[in-house]
């Protein structure tokens, strides 16, 4: 948890900063503008590293359950996700009707991707990591409002930066339930239940004992067969079986 909490500090501390004006004016004038970019860049990343070590390191040895946050979130954490992601595109994308709404779309996609994530992770370590980058990001906006930063230019009506914000954050949205168990390590539960939710029904369990100390939440989640599920199983299975009989598939085991 030390080096989390460290790299907290470094990475928002030098974030913050920045909102310092007098402070910062200073220090670039005693350094010169390419000494200080070099610094304040060296300090970033040596936060930014300490964070990614300090939260991996707290998973594997020091988990701590906070709460369990309801399925029936879900929902809205993907909401909030696609937004983030429609938030970030904006930033560099041409002038939109999204952009000017937002006015610092930067700044609105850490705190929609902050929420998110502190809605779906109930531990201890989540919490800080998540709750510190929404209370930088709300105080940040603060500080731009009081320097009279108004962000984008006001546009009347919508862009092609509009529509190019929207279809890159959805490609990188939908990317990211591939993306995020390579890059960090954690499958993302969409809406199919798996093994273990549909077993939990059943006397005994696979692994039921385990699973209330790794993943409380999913222990309340039932799922119940219907006609949807059994209709796209159906289609996915035929589909399936006319591909293999063209020789466009290769049956699974071929690659062991």
């Amino acid at each position: 948890m030390i080096p989390l909490l460290a790299g907290l500090i470094v990475f928002l501390g030098a974030h913050a900063f920045t909102t310092l004006r007098e402070p910062r004016a200073a220090l670039l004038g005693r350094l010169g503008e390419g000494s200080y970019k070099g610094l304040y860049s060296l300090v970033s990343a040596v936060g930014l590293v300490l964070i990614v070590w300090g939260f991996g390191h707290y998973r594997s040895t020091g988990w701590v359950q906070i709460w369990s946050p309801p399925m029936a979130l879900r929902p809205l954490v993907y909401i909030l996700m696609w937004f983030a992601f429609v938030a970030l595109a904006a930033t560099y994308s041409p002038a939109g009707r999204i952009k000017s709404a937002l006015r610092h779309p930067m700044l609105v996609s850490v705190k929609a991707w902050a929420l998110a994530h502190l809605l779906a992770n109930g531990d201890l370590g989540g919490l800080l990591l998540f709750g510190a980058f929404l209370a930088w990001a709300v105080y940040d906006r603060i500080a731009l409002k009081r320097r009279g930063d108004q962000g984008a230019p006001r546009v009347a009506g919508f862009t092609a930066g509009d529509m190019i914000a929207i279809a890159v954050g959805t490609v990188a949205f939908v990317a990211m339930f591939w993306l995020h168990p390579m890059l960090i390590g954690v499958a993302i539960v969409a809406f199919m239940p798996n093994t273990q939710q549909i077993m939990r029904r059943f006397t005994p369990a696979v692994n039921a004992n385990e699973w209330v100390d790794v993943a409380p939440a999913m222990l309340s989640w039932t799922w119940t067969p219907n006609w949807t599920g059994l209709l796209f199983a159906g289609v996915t299975l035929f589909l399936g079986v006319m591909f293999i009989q063209r020789g466009q598939a290769v049956f699974l085991y071929f690659n062991f």
